[in-house]
């Protein structure tokens, strides 16, 4: 179990992600769904607060949660046989039959109360959260009927190519690492007896319809919610896939685990989970552990100046409210701008997230530069309902570009301005 993550994540144990853990959390939860017997109070608990943890850890964490409902529902109507309730149907039948599903509502409960949470401490605190690029569903569609001239179709390819030629660990594609999952699943299978046979088969037949759902919801995903840039070079993609396939090992070594515990397995069995777990790059997770206070050392070091940076804005603020802040660091990829938004989390309200955050003419082989003109800009500024311009890192071309609209006499990194909109003016603090 240790070792599982990083067999998927090699860096798992020196990266702040929360997808493996994700992962790990959701295979969890497909395993004490699969050891519990019956659905007590008990039960319901220890089944209701990671079920409830895995909901709030990601935007795509509900999919997961209702994964788990469908095979909770499974288990109560068909393994559990209620569906037998239903013969001869009558109204009192069909009452005792709803009565039967009493923990699937308060698991769906427990689903739309943490997500409903999460949405609510984001209104209410307004926080910032990165948007897609617009695409509708219409486009999709066509995208996917090849019906298209953009460049949607060409995700699609990168995509489906991804599945076979990616590697997940050594030679193993997404395909195979499946097939091995399926192999240990049937290699326990064999093993159960009665109702753990039938539960087991259909817990696994809805946990491999899933990674298909899944699959089909991610490459929406690219499509929808991505950047042409990062949907072309399927940004993250290994880390994404990831999810679910982490969880499918962690759910086999868990069940693996708790049927030793119980009586004897197959040795054939263990020497394939052995397989598995000796292709995990250990050799990272000894490094990792060994260089951690170095490596803290360094990342602190590299840390120090945005710290410096938004200390020094916090000086030049009522650091008790928040503020919508336009933060310029050209001729960058987004990396200067994401921790400096960082460090200044709990005094803003809003970040330039869509009119970027290097301006002027893209320089050479640049995608993230937006050319626009310094009265658009001026123009975004006002209408937008910024507060303050930080100008972190900038250059003579904006110097050049954009400099007459603002109420100074010389532009210089680590400058803060105040956008005054009784003046319309934009003032040096």
């Amino acid at each position: 179990m240790v070792l599982s993550p990083v067999l998927i994540f090699s860096n798992y144990y020196s990266t702040i992600y929360i997808d493996a853990i994700l992962g790990m959390t959701f295979g969890y939860l497909l395993a004490i769904i699969f050891v519990n017997k019956t659905y007590d109070k008990f039960s319901i608990i220890n089944i209701g607060l990671p079920l409830a943890v895995l909901t709030l850890l990601k935007d795509v964490a509900p999919l997961f949660s209702f994964i788990c409902l469908g095979i909770i529902f499974i288990d109560i109507v068909f393994v559990k046989k209620n569906y037998k309730i239903l013969k001869n149907i009558n109204k009192s039948k069909i009452k005792k039959f709803l009565k039967s599903l009493y923990p699937v509502y308060i698991f769906l409960s427990i689903i739309l109360v943490s997500y409903i949470s999460w949405k609510i401490n984001v209104l209410l605190n307004g926080l910032p959260i990165a948007g897609g690029n617009g695409v509708s569903i219409k486009t999709v569609i066509k995208a996917l009927l090849h019906m298209e001239d953009t460049y949607m179709p060409n995700v699609i390819t990168n995509y489906i190519s991804s599945l076979s030629n990616n590697k997940i660990f050594i030679n193993v594609n997404f395909y195979v690492f499946s097939c091995i999952i399926l192999l240990f699943t049937y290699l326990i299978y064999r093993k159960e007896k009665n109702d753990n046979k039938e539960k087991l088969k259909n817990e696994a037949i809805i946990i491999f319809i899933g990674e298909i759902l899944y699959v089909f919801i991610m490459l929406v995903l690219y499509l929808l919610m991505f950047s042409e840039y990062e949907a072309l070079n399927l940004a993250s993609w290994d880390r994404y896939i990831g999810i679910y396939l982490n969880a499918m090992l962690f759910f086999i070594i868990y069940l693996i685990i708790y049927r030793k515990s119980k009586n004897k397995i197959g040795f054939n069995l263990f020497i394939l989970l052995l397989f598995v777990i000796a292709n995990a790059p250990i050799d990272n997770f000894l490094i990792d552990i060994y260089n951690n206070k170095q490596n803290k050392q360094a990342i602190y070091e590299i840390r120090q100046e945005y710290i410096n940076a938004a200390n020094y804005i916090k000086t030049k603020v009522d650091t008790n409210k928040k503020y919508k802040f336009y933060v310029i660091t050209q001729h960058d990829n987004g990396y200067k701008r994401w921790i400096l938004r960082y460090s200044i989390r709990d005094i803003m309200s809003g970040i330039n997230d869509k009119n970027g955050w290097s301006l002027g003419k893209p320089y050479e082989n640049d995608i993230w530069t937006v050319d626009i003109t310094k009265d658009e800009f001026y123009n975004i500024l006002f209408e937008e309902n910024y507060d303050y311009v930080f100008l972190y890192d900038i250059d003579n071309q904006f110097k050049e570009l954009y400099s007459s609209i603002f109420n100074s006499e010389y532009l210089e990194n680590g400058q803060l301005y105040k956008i005054n909109r009784e003046t319309k003016t934009i003032d040096l603090l």
